[in-house]
């Protein structure tokens, strides 16, 4: 059943952010264990690459999903991509095991 309102129809938009993207080196003065996304700051996640995977927090802002998924501490992206950007999938909390 949809509930209504006076004849209105509400309905709850979900947003849910992306899950697979481009991965980019961050610069090293941003710092260790830099992650960035548009995802919200303190965001639990598991970044894996073709090469491996790593577990982090976001703590930094990415502006735009349009520019990729997330920015990785530079040691941390070779992790899970080598040398180039690559395709990687991020996983929130909870479908990793992560913190929740």
């Amino acid at each position: 059943m949809i509930p209504t309102m006076g004849g209105a129809v509400l309905a709850a938009a979900v947003v849910l952010a992306p899950t697979h993207g481009i991965a980019t080196p961050a610069s090293a003065s941003l710092g260790y264990r830099y992650i960035a996304s548009p995802l919200p700051m303190g965001t639990h996640v598991r970044v894996c690459g073709p090469d491996g995977c790593i577990s982090g927090q976001v703590n930094g802002y990415w502006p735009s999903w349009r520019y990729g998924i997330v920015s990785l501490y530079e040691p941390w992206f070779r992790v899970a991509c080598g040398s180039s950007p690559c395709w990687v999938s991020v996983q929130p909390p909870g479908r990793y095991g992560g913190p929740q």
